[in-house]
């Protein structure tokens, strides 16, 4: 695959199903208002997955 965003999951309540694997034993909660304040962009995919390109590649653990 290539893809080019990282993806993340809208939330992580068992009525959330795109975004997030089956096996996922691990949750990072990214504090969305502030990355848009410094200027990350995000998108939201036609199947309800958060988008973004981070800057060059990364989304900095600051926003964690």
């Amino acid at each position: 695959m290539s893809r080019n965003h990282i993806h993340l999951a809208a939330g992580y309540k068992q009525d959330v199903l795109s975004g997030m694997r089956a096996n996922c034993n691990l949750i990072i909660e990214i504090d969305i208002k502030k990355a848009m304040e410094d200027g990350i962009i995000f998108l939201l995919s036609e199947n309800n997955v958060i988008l973004t390109k981070g800057r060059d590649g990364v989304l900095s653990p600051k926003y964690f």
